[in-house]
């Protein structure tokens, strides 16, 4: 199957999947290993990118909030961006030890 065919179904998927209450990521990896025939590191490699994606499109969807909450403009704003902040800083502190001791 050509790169592109594969990238084409993989994003499809992960169109679906991340709106289910479901690991979309690790749905993924196990549907390219096991229906196309990826190898398990680049299936992995390959869902990192499209959740890069995923989190862009977001991001571009989400961005007037965004910037309102960058601004501090209004109280609800300031609220917004605390929450990004605390969420943000304990996902960090979370997953930056893991992927450190990976080496």
């Amino acid at each position: 199957m050509s790169p592109l065919i594969t990238a084409l179904i993989v994003g499809l998927l992960q169109g679906v999947f991340e709106w289910l209450p479901i690991s979309s990521q690790g749905s993924l990896v196990l549907l390219m290993v096991a229906l196309l025939g990826l190898e398990p590191a680049y299936a992995l490699s390959l869902s990192v990118y499209i959740h890069i994606g995923t989190g862009l499109a977001a991001l571009a969807y989400f961005r007037g909030d965004l910037m309102g909450a960058v601004r501090l403009g209004s109280e609800r704003d300031r609220g917004l961006f605390r929450f990004l902040a605390i969420t943000t800083a304990v996902t960090g502190a979370v997953g930056c030890p893991y992927s450190f001791s990976r080496g």
